[in-house]
């Protein structure tokens, strides 16, 4: 497999769009799937990249393109066909599961692929013959029950598929309502700048503040209950396009489909306490 993967913004600079081009013409001549991270950019952080994945496609010689969307898929209710990938990777743990990811893709394509296994190992059928060993029956089990959960956020008939579907509106909608309105408070905080400025939000709040580190501002939160990440998010380039990866990132929080606007108030309270308070030394 060609991993042609990348931070946020990555693949919008020209050295790395070259990298992306490289990845593509060596796809061309070996039997690879070329797997392109379909995540939002620097600019526009809420929306699928699905213009990058149509463009792998335009350069290879055969349908075999995937797409990471680890992080969109927490957002977005989205679908392959909507990607225009034959192949979509996802992390159950972004939305209330367990820490275990899965490929999706169509039975069909999956046929004509045969990973790299020990001679003794079995040829099994699909989906089978891409587990390393026997399948984590646990781990599936969560993946079940939290997508039954996700489905029954808001109530109403239907089955699963439907109800999802009101889930995932409901959850957007109120995504969208709640940290903008978040973000207009904490940006009349003193010393609070906010990171990026994209035109479609997402559930993820992230910032920094004048003259003091993230953690410690991550700390000084974790002192009042109220837990957020500090750092780079594995964004390493895009840290650094934005200026804030030599002084350690930023903070991020991020909504729950169980948080409270009770909570994004505890925030907002919380900040304008902290940066009056004195600097660590």
């Amino acid at each position: 497999m060609v991993a042609a993967s990348g931070t946020l913004s990555s693949w919008t600079r020209r050295g790395t769009s070259r990298a992306f081009d490289r990845s593509i013409r060596r796809s061309r001549t070996a039997r690879h799937i070329l797997t392109v991270p379909a995540e939002p950019s620097a600019r526009d952080l809420g929306a699928p990249r699905r213009a990058r994945v149509l463009r792998a496609r335009s350069r290879l010689q055969r349908p075999a393109v995937g797409a990471g969307v680890v992080a969109t898929a927490s957002h977005f209710w989205l679908d392959m066909s909507s990607l225009g990938a034959d192949l979509i990777a996802v992390s159950a743990y972004k939305r209330c599961g367990p820490h275990t990811g899965a490929v999706v893709a169509s039975v069909d394509l999956l046929e004509t692929r045969r990973p790299d296994k020990l001679e003794p190992s079995s040829d099994d059928d699909v989906p089978e013959r891409f587990e390393l060993g026997t399948a984590v029956l646990v781990s599936m089990a969560g993946v079940t029950a939290a997508v039954d959960h996700l489905a029954d956020l808001v109530v109403g008939e239907g089955d699963r598929r439907q109800r999802l579907d009101r889930s995932f509106a409901g959850l957007t909608a109120r995504d969208d309502t709640a940290v903008r309105a978040t973000i207009s408070r904490l940006s009349g905080t003193p010393g609070v700048r906010m990171v990026g400025a994209p035109t479609r939000r997402t559930g993820t709040i992230c910032f920094t503040v004048d003259s003091r580190p993230p953690g410690e501002v991550a700390a000084r939160l974790g002192e009042r209950d109220i837990a957020v990440w500090s750092g780079h998010a594995y964004a390493w380039e895009l840290a650094r396009a934005l200026g804030i990866r030599d002084t350690s990132g930023a903070i991020r929080a991020s909504l729950a489909p169980y948080t409270a606007e009770s909570d994004l108030d505890g925030l907002v309270n919380a900040m304008t306490s902290i940066v009056v308070e004195p600097v660590h030394g």
